[in-house]
């Protein structure tokens, strides 16, 4: 009986090593960008600006895209809280809807990987989504109808060049 617990457990074991040995996922990016598999890869970063927190968010998954020139333009999308905390962050009602939000953001932008949400900043009184896309006019009229869509926070944006993705990299720490 002795035996056959330290058999079980020895299993247990062996096959949680091997789990968490198994490599990432790693980026398809063969054929047309609409094909290419992109893992997310998502890590958290916290800091402080102005006595302030920031936390960001960013898809480590991407980093065989930057500077790739098919995403050199960078969409961010600024949603400035309603009540934020006396820290500048959301109260958790608050952060439900923003969440949603981001849900949203990612169904509507990176179908057939147009635009790709790189990253969020959370920080001062706002969220920025960051995203890099292939198609400026689409993810426009995409930002200026989620604009029109959202009616439990405003919803600005702006689009820059950023071929080389130094956005992203600052976030990301890269």
């Amino acid at each position: 009986m002795k035996a056959a617990v330290i058999v079980g457990i020895l299993i247990v074991v062996v096959a949680a090593l091997l789990w968490m040995r198994k490599s990432p996922e790693q980026a398809r990016l063969e054929g047309p960008v609409s094909s290419w598999k992109i893992p997310d890869s998502w890590s958290i970063g916290r800091g402080d600006r102005d006595g302030k927190p920031i936390i960001t968010r960013f898809n480590l998954g991407l980093r065989p895209l930057i500077g790739n020139p098919a995403f050199k333009k960078q969409l961010g999308i600024a949603v400035p809280f309603t009540h934020p905390t006396d820290n500048g962050l959301p109260g958790s009602q608050e952060s439900e809807q923003l969440y949603k939000l981001e849900d949203e953001i990612g169904r509507r932008f990176s179908a057939g990987n147009e635009s790709l949400l790189a990253g969020i900043i959370t920080t001062g009184n706002m969220r920025e989504f960051v995203l890099y896309t292939s198609d400026e006019s689409a993810a426009v009229a995409k930002a200026e109808q989620l604009a029109k869509d959202i009616n439990h926070h405003t919803v600005q944006y702006v689009v820059n060049d950023d071929p080389e993705w130094k956005v992203f990299k600052q976030i990301a720490g890269l």
